[in-house]
């Protein structure tokens, strides 16, 4: 095992998990509380040293036997962790209490055995736990075998057509499971490179007669994965209007299943979020009110799991921020970027790089809004640092755009004509580049004129009236992200801001 995993595993526990784990091995006397010194240094450091450790501990036993201490401190912690979400999840539960039936069968109690075996049954069943449902339907097989009141029912028929039953439902949600990944492959990944061979594709999955009736889809997995293939089906297609019917189905069917809600709180929150993101592609459809609800609903979810809270957190920020946008408000944006950035560092090494990178491109769009440039400058350069990836092409290049939008406010002409041609470069590499994403580079590439003339606006209203044309096109409005290009053009030709002008026309 290599020492930073031990690291890694320790950093990843919240602080109720660390609780947890040191009261169990206090109750154990001085062999774990050995461990437990070693535990708690670990987790005093910011990042592994174990030069240091071997220092601290070198008049200490177990130190001559080192790499066997770590590997049993591992193990101990993860048995910790699984007790302590034993604790707070009902399938974690449900587990347990499957292998106390095993000990009872093995020990002839079948009285017991089978009271458990219908707890269990009642409760799986009630939150679709099919897998646990067929081993548990196995051992009440073989009691049909050994425990006589059973054999007086006629039970292994009964079992049988259980079994059946739960298979079925299995075999519906791997169904919808496989369509909704086939095309969320597709979304992330752009397979298909050729458009018209993309949305044959899509359509081809859509057509299909599970996916025309939300009624065949038999459990709560099944619907949620049959509405989650639409919504995604909607998305590529660019139907802002569907993806928010999509997305508002998923929501009220979490709402119908309030018992998921508890055993996927992080999933619910991803939900949430879906929906206030196909909300900014519809904002006449919801208020800012109504989007403060979820938002706060995303905040108040209960997560025991420290690197899921990390993900709940990021999404409620970026949800924060994309309020502001919304309502034209950014009377708290330093504040809540302020928050964004204690968070990024206390928790940096766990939260995970795609969330780094949408937060800050977001941060920078908003800093380019309210005419902030000095700031979205240093929030790009924090994004340049972030390890690169082939995915979220768009972001890269709206981050880039904001840098080369904060040059031009500060007149740098070198500088924007240099990251024009590095920009371009990077297009090339893209599966398509957009109307939209050249005539924003060809525009800005003309900096000496616009910057640095005087009666330009003909010049301006030329690339406003372009831009308005371009914008008519589905697919041109998403190669931008939503970034509201005409409103730039205006601030620049009004010597304001993007929020000025907002504020004016609400």
């Amino acid at each position: 095992m290599k020492s930073n995993k031990l690291f890694d595993l320790i950093l990843s526990m919240s602080r109720a998990e660390k609780g947890f784990f040191k009261k169990n091995a206090k109750l154990y006397g001085s062999t774990d509380s050995q461990y437990l010194k070693l535990f708690e240094a670990i987790d005093k450091q910011d990042k592994y040293d174990e030069v240091k450790l071997l220092k601290k501990f070198k008049k200490d036993s177990f130190i001559k036997h080192f790499h066997v201490t770590k590997n049993y401190l591992f193990g101990a912690i993860l048995s910790s962790l699984k007790n302590y979400r034993t604790s707070k999840s009902k399938k974690s539960q449900l587990e347990q209490l499957k292998m106390e039936i095993e000990i009872l069968i093995e020990r002839s109690l079948y009285e017991e055995a089978d009271k458990l075996i219908q707890k269990v049954k009642k409760q799986a069943y009630a939150i679709e736990y099919f897998e646990v449902l067929l081993t548990v339907l196995k051992l009440e097989r073989y009691m049909c075998t050994v425990y006589e009141p059973y054999k007086k029912m006629h039970r292994k028929n009964d079992v049988r057509n259980e079994v059946k039953a739960v298979l079925a439902h299995l075999q519906n949600q791997e169904y919808y499971l496989q369509q909704s990944d086939d095309l969320m492959e597709i979304h992330l990944y752009g397979e298909y490179n050729n458009s018209e061979e993309k949305q044959s594709y899509i359509a081809q999955i859509m057509e299909q007669d599970q996916l025309q009736d939300e009624t065949l889809a038999t459990t709560f997995e099944s619907k949620r994965k049959f509405w989650q293939a639409h919504l995604v089906a909607a998305t590529l297609q660019q139907e802002s209007a569907r993806m928010l019917y999509c997305s508002e189905q998923v929501v009220q069917l979490w709402e119908r299943y309030a018992i998921q809600q508890q055993e996927q709180p992080y999933t619910y929150c991803v939900t949430l979020s879906n929906y206030l993101a196909s909300a900014q592609y519809n904002p006449d459809e919801i208020d800012s009110q109504e989007y403060l609800t979820i938002l706060n609903k995303i905040k108040a979810q209960e997560i025991h799991s420290l690197p899921l809270k990390i993900l709940q957190y990021s999404i409620y920020f970026f949800d924060r921020l994309i309020l502001m946008h919304l309502s034209s408000n950014f009377e708290e944006l330093d504040q809540v970027v302020e928050e964004i950035n204690q968070f990024l560092k206390k928790y940096n090494k766990l939260v995970n790089t795609k969330e780094k990178r949408e937060l800050i491109y977001i941060i920078c769009g908003l800093y380019i809004i309210v005419g902030k440039p000095d700031q979205a400058l240093h929030w790009s350069l924090a994004f340049e640092q972030l390890p690169k990836s082939t995915l979220q092409s768009f972001i890269y290049f709206s981050v880039e755009l904001f840098s080369v939008f904060a040059h031009f406010q500060h007149k740098n002409i070198e500088v924007v004509l240099s990251k024009i041609r590095s920009i371009q470069r990077q297009l090339k590499k893209q599966e398509k580049v957009y109307a939209i994403q050249k005539l924003v580079l060809q525009m800005l590439s003309k900096i000496e004129t616009l910057a640095f003339t005087y009666n330009t606006k003909d010049l301006w209203l030329d690339y406003i009236q372009k831009f308005e044309e371009l914008l008519k096109i589905p697919e041109e409005q998403y190669a931008l992200g939503n970034f509201d290009i005409v409103t730039w053009i205006k601030a620049q030709m009004e010597h304001s801001t993007m929020a000025e002008i907002y504020k004016k026309s609400s």
